[in-house]
């Protein structure tokens, strides 16, 4: 990874890529397993994944849908997707009906894949490093310091704002050098439901994740 993608758009665009690397995480049943630490989540799950791109890369490479369908195949076990959605929307959220909010979830998942999903495959064992958390950090709530090593060396600060639910610890929100995912989105969704309402903006992800995104 260049320099270059310190940039607003690309701090997104790698946010988001990190973002698919940890939803992307063996499903395991966490209601009936011990609760990690959020901390250990995210090491955990990024330890797993450079493994799994490690062993598989030759055909992942051959073939991208399969590197979609396992993201596919894993997203609920470390992602409140929904949440997530809801916070972006905001007041578009609250106005929805079910059958919209469902349909916004599904179409700007689909293009996350389609624009990040390649990436997938640049990941390495070294590429994440979990920071140690704050003294006396507790409750339901946590932000997890991370540092992303780039191409070259250089490192980019991503943290990941995550919340304690039954399941465990699910990741909301991901924050790339002070750039949220959730706020840039919202930002730029706003504009769009305010020009041509909600139904307007999910027909443009659905029809840019058919087409395979592109540069967001």
């Amino acid at each position: 990874m260049a320099a270059h993608e310190l940039t607003r758009p690309h701090c997104r665009r790698r946010g988001a890529s990190v973002l698919l690397v940890l939803l992307t995480i063996t499903g395991t049943d966490t209601s009936t397993a011990e609760v990690l630490p959020p901390e250990q989540v995210i090491a955990a799950t990024a330890e797993s994944f450079a493994t799994l791109v490690a062993m598989r890369y030759a055909d992942l490479e051959a073939d991208l849908q399969g590197d979609y369908a396992l993201v596919a195949e894993h997203l609920l076990p470390r992602f409140d997707f929904t949440s997530a959605c809801r916070l972006i929307l905001r007041d578009a959220w609250k106005t929805a009906t079910p059958e919209q909010q469902q349909r916004f979830v599904d179409a700007f998942y689909r293009y996350l894949l389609a624009s990040y999903g390649e990436s997938l495959l640049q990941f390495r064992h070294d590429t994440i490093r979990v920071l140690p958390p704050p003294a006396g950090a507790t409750g339901a709530s946590a932000r997890v310091r991370t540092e992303v090593k780039m191409t070259g060396g250089k490192l980019f600060n991503v943290d990941f704002y995550m919340r304690l639910d039954d399941r465990g610890w699910r990741i909301v929100d991901v924050i790339g050098e002070g750039i949220s995912y959730v706020r840039t989105y919202r930002s730029e969704f706003g504009m769009e439901i305010h020009a041509g309402g909600l139904e307007g903006l999910t027909a443009r992800l659905e029809e840019a994740a058919n087409k395979g995104a592109g540069s967001p």
